[in-house]
């Protein structure tokens, strides 16, 4: 009995509320553009980290209950890492030879402000948490290297934590190109919350110093296809009823 209570509270909400929601899906892709900071296991701050240029694809669904306010999440693949001085001094590989390239799974909870609501080109501001896996981990400072130049970058996926949660704060623009469709462009940066080393699994070094954490610009497009209840993007249409109007009294008959 409980069962089925539950399961009409819950169809009778969804249903109800689907009547009013307002839904669009679309897939997105830019140019993601990373790198690092932290301290090394000596606890000198890692020093001369250069951005290196990646990708970032992904899809996603947006609901907009109200026409100023917007809610989305999706999957997104994105590329991140870092050139780094890896202590030429001691290794003689050179300045920012230390390199790490890594793909990430995320999965972006976001809040979006719009602003010029009515207009069909609505500039927006967002904000929100990014809960991220990596994918695959490569780097060429972790491992124990004997040859000659440059180390090559290899699989390291154990030596990092795979769980990188973040927050994402951004803006962009939704410009509407047809009835149906909302083409997007925008920028983004994500601060990671966690030390991705994982000192204990680590074999370069055991030490609670060694701290690297993630940092991230994304400029993106994207593609918004609206579903038809999501009539948010006409524009000029505030869907108002008309302010009622009393009749004035001398045109009563009788």
């Amino acid at each position: 009995m409980k069962k089925a209570l539950a399961v009409f509270l819950f169809c009778f909400l969804f249903f109800g509320a689907a009547q009013a929601q307002r839904f669009g899906w679309g897939i997105n892709g830019g140019l993601s553009m990373s790198t690092v900071n932290g301290t090394w296991p000596s606890g000198d701050d890692i020093s001369n980290a250069e951005l290196v240029p990646g990708f970032f694809i992904g899809t996603y669904v947006k609901y907009r209950p109200r026409r100023f306010f917007s809610m989305s999440s999706g999957f997104n693949y994105i590329s991140k890492g870092a050139n780094l001085d890896n202590n030429p001094r001691e290794t003689g590989f050179g300045q920012a030879s230390g390199q790490l390239r890594s793909i990430y799974f995320e999965i972006p909870v976001l809040v979006q402000l719009n602003f010029s609501p009515y207009t069909p080109n609505r500039p927006n501001l967002f904000i929100g948490p990014s809960f991220a896996w990596a994918v695959s981990v490569r780097d060429n400072f972790t491992i124990d290297y004997y040859g000659g130049g440059v180390p090559p970058l290899v699989d390291v996926a154990a030596q990092y934590y795979k769980f990188d949660p973040g927050l994402i704060i951004g803006g962009g623009i939704d410009i509407d190109i047809s009835d149906w469709k909302m083409f997007t462009a925008g920028v983004r940066y994500t601060h990671s919350f966690r030390n991705i080393i994982d000192a204990e699994s680590s074999d370069f070094d055991e030490s609670p110093d060694y701290q690297m954490k993630n940092l991230n610009v994304t400029f993106f497009l994207g593609l918004t296809w609206v579903i038809p209840t999501y009539t948010l993007n006409t524009p000029d249409k505030r869907n108002k009823r008309e302010k009622y109007k009393p009749i004035n009294p001398k045109k009563y008959k009788g």
